[in-house]
């Protein structure tokens, strides 16, 4: 089975009442807040989980990854989620990681992440094939923003991963 991982920047919009913000109808800057989605091939987002738009995304990963069911293929992820503690989890789950290269990534790669890179290297078309799966998730991210907007209405983190998951629930009931 393939599964695919992605991560959007949502804004969180307040109440406003003034200044040049008063227009998009903001009382200060929009904070920021992550929705990493898994995906599955059949369009379902399996694992979600919802950061601080200052986290780091490697450690999510490890995070969400146990919430996908056991076996064998191959899972795509951004180039964000690139480190070799995600590719040997991968790895060692038994299925094969694709993940892009960081353009500021040290060359000198070891184990299971060496593996992937060369293998993004010597045979692109091949790589670039199996990380087409990261382009479900893109697609599932334009369908919530179809369906339900671009924005988290709400201030606080714990009462921003409520709304996320009402438009994730609402994205696997209607697909």
């Amino acid at each position: 089975m393939q599964y695919g991982l992605s991560y959007r920047n949502l804004v969180a919009h307040m109440e406003s009442n003034k200044g040049a913000l008063k227009a998009c109808g903001m009382k200060k800057a929009p904070s920021k807040s992550k929705l990493h989605v898994i995906a599955d091939p059949y369009d379902k987002i399996v694992g979600f989980e919802v950061t601080e738009g200052t986290a780091g995304d490697s450690p999510i990963f490890r995070d969400i990854f146990p919430r996908i069911s056991k076996g064998s293929g191959i899972v795509a992820l951004d180039a964000a989620y690139d480190s070799e503690k995600s590719c040997r989890l991968i790895v060692g789950s038994g299925r094969v990681p694709v993940i892009r290269t960081k353009s500021n990534a040290n060359p000198r790669w070891y184990g299971a992440r060496a593996k992937m890179h060369r293998w993004e290297k010597e045979r692109p078309a091949e790589f670039d094939r199996a990380y087409g799966v990261c382009s479900l998730v893109e697609s599932i991210f334009s369908s919530m923003k179809r369906r339900t907007g671009a924005f988290v209405r709400v201030k606080s983190l714990p009462a921003r991963t409520v709304e996320p998951f009402a438009k994730v629930l609402c994205h696997n009931m209607t697909t």
